[in-house]
């Protein structure tokens, strides 16, 4: 029998926890470097590792080599500002992409100190577009160094414009938050309760859920033709006289592989400045994707002033209304605030998100 020495058992052992300490940081943490220092004979002996990020499910060897530069038509984007480092949580259940404007700086304070108060394994960003005002770009860049949520890309943020802000969000999401399980794409004049939604992606529906769209449904709207429309479309667009079924634009709630297949079909496309038709109708008709109307559980349609009077103190509200003012949004977060959370939405069926 082969007698190891108490030396070599004692290397051994090192080596054995050194293996383990490897595997676990490569198990739990995305790439970096990672130096472990120990203390050994009177010094410390320092072992860095290189720790490779693990792949996304996605095969973003379809992309185009270029990809990361384009969006849908313009051929040299780049992100003006880029918060890298947001994603870098290995578990991140539900990233927030909040459509927002240059000079809303009142809103995004608003949903910072309302129902986007930040909380465990969820992100919240702004998206936004340039300015010609150098001093409001001034006073984004500042926002953005005290808030660290502020990604914005180098179009005009006009309302033309807003699909290239959606794709954007898309981009920033499949690129550097590529393990997020759920994404909400909100408007920035909306209220979101946040409690029961995170209950209800929880508990509602199944780890595995994929081909996931949950918002309201907009069925048998008519490409607008009138020159003096904001929401003109000329034939030579989109030739179709009326939009597929689609998505109101001021949120949407999707499983992470539709943030990819969205996201490459739109880069295929050509531009309709309609963004909730071109993202949620057009594009998701090309990944042949179907989105789930879940309208009952939003305030579209109905009076807000009713609920302070408990008209709908039973109803299991998820999203408000859009075009919400600051002062509702915030008196719709203080009442909710005070209200028990449900665990789930006992009425919500699953069967087709499966």
């Amino acid at each position: 029998m082969k007698i190891i020495s108490t030396g070599s058992k004692n290397k051994f052992i090192i080596i054995l926890l050194l293996a383990a300490v490897l595997v676990y940081l490569m198990l739990h943490f995305q790439t970096r470097n990672v130096t472990i220092s120990k203390y050994f004979k009177g010094s410390y002996v320092r072992y860095s590792f290189r720790l490779h990020t693990p792949q996304n499910n996605f095969d973003m060897k379809s992309l185009t080599e270029n990809d990361y530069k384009k969006l849908i038509d313009i051929e040299h984007f780049s992100f003006n500002i880029v918060n890298e480092q947001v994603c870098d949580s290995r578990d991140l259940f539900l990233l927030i992409l909040v459509i927002s404007a240059t000079n809303d700086f009142d809103r995004r304070f608003n949903i910072r100190s309302t129902w986007g108060l930040y909380k465990r394994n969820v992100k919240m960003l702004f998206m936004l577009g340039m300015t010609a005002d150098d001093q409001l770009q001034e006073v984004i860049e500042i926002e953005s160094e005290v808030y660290r949520d502020i990604i914005q890309g180098n179009f005009m943020d006009t309302y033309r414009n807003l699909t290239y802000k959606s794709i954007m969000s898309l981009k920033y999401a499949l690129y550097h938050c590529p393990k997020v399980r759920y994404i909400l794409k909100v408007d920035d004049d909306t209220f979101v309760n946040m409690p029961l939604l995170l209950n209800f992606l929880k508990n509602n529906l199944p780890s595995n859920t994929s081909n996931l769209i949950l918002c309201n449904d907009k069925t048998g709207s008519p490409v607008i033709r009138n020159k003096q429309s904001k929401w003109y479309v000329p034939e030579d667009v989109y030739p179709e006289a009326f939009y597929p079924s689609y998505c109101f634009g001021w949120y949407a709630i999707f499983s992470s592989d539709v943030c990819f297949q969205l996201y490459k079909e739109s880069q295929k496309l050509k531009y309709v400045n309609i963004e909730d038709a071109f993202l949620f109708g057009i594009a998701a008709g090309k990944a042949n994707l179907t989105h789930t109307d879940i309208s009952k559980y939003t305030l579209q349609g109905r009076d807000p002033n009713l609920l302070f009077g408990g008209a709908y103190d039973k109803m299991n509200l998820l999203v408000g209304a859009p075009e919400m003012s600051i002062e509702l949004v915030r008196k719709f977060w203080n009442y909710f605030s005070g209200k028990p959370v449900h665990s789930s939405i006992a009425d919500y069926v699953v069967e087709h998100h499966q």
